[in-house]
């Protein structure tokens, strides 16, 4: 499938001294609701805007949220309509890729598929890496078989030092090598400081994440017998875990005051009514969600795990991971002293300037110049 449709609309923050013609074929399994495709969807029409041609190859296409979005600003998507882990990924990726200059691949498995197609196909590649952690890492064999696959790449980018840092430890790869660089996410600060916050509760919680195994939205419901009555929290996202952590409302008593409401398109409008951002998590790769809601001009608290840490320490408040005891100290100690609650906003709002979507997107295509000036 092939969908093209015109908008002129999308801002860019590229300069035109970076432009350069040349295609970039960005390749991921799935279009979905997670941040990689949301980095995707941001991303794409900037680089396109900017005078390369870019265009997106997935297997399949689990919400439509970000497809719309990339159709609607002239981006080429192809849907393989292929399981993700089918092998004949490798024989249809090569349909498309002999036609584009740089090959740039993000998440498992099309780490791999890509690299076997590169066998027949050489072109240059480029590997953007979303997480420190994932479930290959826990098997000793496969850093053999690993090794190979990411050393098929021209570049591997991460999005975060911790990121980085935790997949050289996994593949035994020197801090001296330059193929491997870090390149922060970054979000659209000029849409989240539209931000006009209105309240809907005394004070307002807000967590914005899937209910998947890598975050945590247990500990902050946890935290909430130790919070005043007054103090709200508002769940945005759907996923597995979701009726587990219903059932734990139930049993804590705290019915009427959390609110799930499930996956949302437009989070601004959520991070408008809130207080205060809590981005809990087990793991993380950056913490995309914790940069928006400091752009939107929340103090945040985030699990102190590499990604988070990175993007909140010395800005927000950190709280050891699973500690919903310590989280609840942090937000009575917000809620009890506005001073300290202006602080920790007005250091959230500086440090989101960090992330701008725009230094990201340069970062990229610089990385392209070098890669093709090199060819």
């Amino acid at each position: 499938m092939r969908v093209r449709v015109s908008n002129t609309n999308i801002s860019f923050y590229v300069s035109e001294k970076n432009k350069i013609n040349m295609k970039v074929l960005h390749i991921m399994p799935m279009l979905g609701v997670g941040g990689a495709s949301r980095v995707i969807s941001d991303v794409l029409p900037r680089i396109d805007r900017a005078g390369i041609e870019v265009a997106l190859l997935i297997n399949r296409c689990k919400d439509r949220t970000f497809l719309t979005k990339l159709v609607r600003a002239d981006i080429n998507v192809y849907n393989l309509n292929i399981g993700v882990y089918n092998p004949l990924c490798v024989f249809r990726i090569l349909r498309h890729i002999k036609e584009y200059d740089i090959i740039h691949v993000h998440l498992f498995p099309s780490l791999y598929w890509v690299a076997l197609a590169n066998l027949f196909i050489h072109k240059p590649m480029v590997y953007t890496e979303h997480s420190t952690r994932n479930r290959r890492r826990g098997k000793r064999l496969l850093r053999i078989l690993e090794k190979w696959v990411y050393n098929r790449y021209e570049k591997i980018v991460s999005i975060s030092k911790g990121t980085d840092i935790n997949l050289r430890d996994w593949l035994n790869i020197s801090e001296k090598d330059k193929k491997f660089i870090v390149i922060n996410n970054g979000v659209d600060l000029q849409w989240f400081n539209q931000c006009v916050h209105r309240k809907e509760y005394p004070y307002t919680l807000i967590m914005i994440a899937r209910f998947v195994p890598a975050k945590d939205q247990a500990t902050i419901i946890k935290a909430m017998p130790f919070l005043k009555n007054d103090v709200h929290l508002v769940l945005v996202g759907d996923g597995d875990r979701i009726e587990e952590c219903k059932s734990l409302v139930t049993r804590l008593g705290v019915e009427e005051r959390v609110h799930f409401v499930g996956k949302q398109s437009d989070v601004l409008k959520w991070i408008e009514i809130a207080d205060i951002g809590v981005q809990s998590s087990c793991w993380e790769g950056f913490g995309l969600t914790a940069v928006e809601m400091m752009a939107g001009g929340l103090p945040v608290v985030a699990s102190d795990v590499e990604g988070l840490r990175e993007v909140v320490s010395g800005a927000g408040e950190l709280f050891p991971s699973g500690d919903y005891k310590g989280l609840a100290r942090i937000v009575n100690q917000m809620i009890g002293d506005k001073d300290y609650y202006e602080l920790l906003r007005s250091r959230c709002i500086s440090r989101s300037k960090n992330y701008d979507i725009g230094t990201m997107v340069n970062a990229y295509i610089d990385m392209y110049n070098r890669i093709v000036s090199k060819t």
